[in-house]
């Protein structure tokens, strides 16, 4: 299990603040702002943190079924102004411990880049008494091993279409934190903001979701590269200098007049993203992204999924793909039998059905094939069962998610750990499965060679 930590911070809704100066409810709301919650929780899953090590505090709150897979209710809270505040302790205690450990802080709403950011809690009114100073929370992580640890990614919005400038948020916002006289020392942490001072961070539709333009671009980078295991924390293979380069790019293509900018310490530019401490190593980050690019459907045909029970392969699945969609056919005398005693096997076969079995087929090279596993890698815990063998030096596995004694679905995850397959329409019975369950089945064909 990594020891990583984040503490994601998304506010939607600022009605309280619109009801203290007048506004009508809504005036200054950011839309996509939960997206970004959203966003940001899936690539922390994908980058190898455990769901429990993970709190989200959004306005309003999202339920544990809108994050998604191994959200609880431990993980959700309301983004108050107390809340965050408990959640910054949180992250700075863990980041503190005796382990060597990776923390990632992320916020979505209004805000100020500055020497010293202003953040809006959901529970911020006119009097703008209640922020979140970023200096504050540098101050409270303090300058040990959690400041070196800790990288926050801020997409801070401004003033909403529509609001008159002297009476918007972001402008008075400015006032607020000018007045303060916060101090301008370069953070330890590793800081990547939206924009520069005095430009917005834009919002707008990608994939028809709506998003800060800054949080769908920079989790669009963070997916191309591979993570890589480094002191029992995961890390990607960029750094966070290229992280920012691809994402103004990417901004700079689509026509988004903001450019996002990193500071930290000395060196940060070349630090792999997420790395452990501040000294790096040689050839730690790539250049060019290494993340997997599979193929789009498995070839046609028939595979068969069998496991080894007394020396003899039983049958446990068949999958036919049409090139287009998958469908699956589950044994179920095999499905109930599924142990991590028996290992198993994906065979490829050119019989023409179900049944035709005795038809020739082959079996790829792989070694070790079966072994039960729990990796952050794949989605296991309580109603999962994971098997993984090597294929050549990669890893190849298959997860199934149990319900009582039914099985929800199969999962198939490629050879260098991509999620690529898929859900069956309804709960197998493990006793008496019968019929075709049909989803789509995206295994690369060099999966079989």
């Amino acid at each position: 299990m990594f020891n990583n930590h984040a503490l994601i911070i998304a506010v939607e809704d600022y009605s309280t603040y619109d009801r203290s100066t007048g506004r009508p409810k809504g005036t200054s709301d950011v839309p996509g702002a939960l997206n970004d919650a959203r966003a940001m929780f899936r690539q922390c899953l994908a980058m190898g943190f455990s769901p429990e090590r993970i709190r989200v505090l959004t306005s309003p709150k999202l339920s544990p079924a809108d994050l998604g897979p191994g959200a609880t209710e431990d993980s959700v809270g309301e983004a108050t102004h107390a809340a965050i505040d408990a959640g910054v302790e949180w992250l700075a205690q863990a980041l503190s411990g005796t382990a060597v450990a990776a923390g990632l802080l992320t916020f979505s709403g209004h805000g100020l880049e500055d020497h010293g950011v202003a953040l809006c809690p959901a529970d911020v009114d006119g009097s703008l008494d209640n922020l979140v100073h970023v200096a504050e929370v540098r101050r409270r992580v303090g300058v040990g091993q959690a400041a070196d640890n800790l990288t926050m990614l801020l997409d801070c919005c401004h003033a909403q279409v529509g609001v008159d400038a002297e009476g918007s948020l972001r402008a008075r916002l400015r006032g607020k934190v000018e007045a303060r006289g916060l101090p301008a020392q370069g953070p330890r942490e590793r800081v990547i903001a939206a924009s520069r001072r005095d430009e917005p961070a834009q919002w707008s539709t990608f994939g028809g979701l709506v998003h800060g333009a800054f949080t769908w671009a920079i989790t669009s980078a963070l997916g191309q590269w591979k993570t890589t295991e480094e002191r029992g924390v995961s890390r990607l293979d960029v750094s966070y200098g290229e992280l920012v380069a691809v994402t103004k790019a990417l901004l700079r293509t689509l026509s988004f007049e903001q450019e996002p900018v990193l500071s930290g310490p000395g060196g940060v530019e070349a630090l792999a993203f997420l790395h452990p401490g501040l000294a790096g190593h040689s050839g730690e980050a790539k250049a060019a992204p290494d993340g997997v690019r599979g193929c789009m459907e498995i070839d046609p045909g028939y595979y068969k999924l069998e496991y080894l029970k007394s020396g003899t392969w039983k049958l446990l699945a068949y999958a036919h793909s049409n090139g287009t969609t998958t469908s699956f056919k589950i044994d179920a005398s095999g499905v109930k039998n599924l142990s991590s005693s028996y290992p198993m096997k994906l065979k490829v076969s050119s019989q023409s059905s179900y049944d035709g079995s005795s038809l020739p087929e082959t079996t790829p090279n792989w070694s070790g094939w079966g072994s039960q596993v729990n990796s952050p890698t794949y989605t296991t815990g309580a109603g999962y069962l994971t098997f993984a063998g090597a294929y050549g030096a990669q890893t190849l596995a298959i997860t199934f998610k149990t319900s009582g004694s039914s099985i929800v679905s199969m999962e198939w995850y490629n050879p260098t750990n991509q999620l690529i397959s898929v859900t069956a329409n309804n709960p197998i019975d493990l006793a008496s499965a019968t019929g075709s369950y049909p989803g789509t089945c995206y295994i690369g064909t060099d999966s079989f060679t």
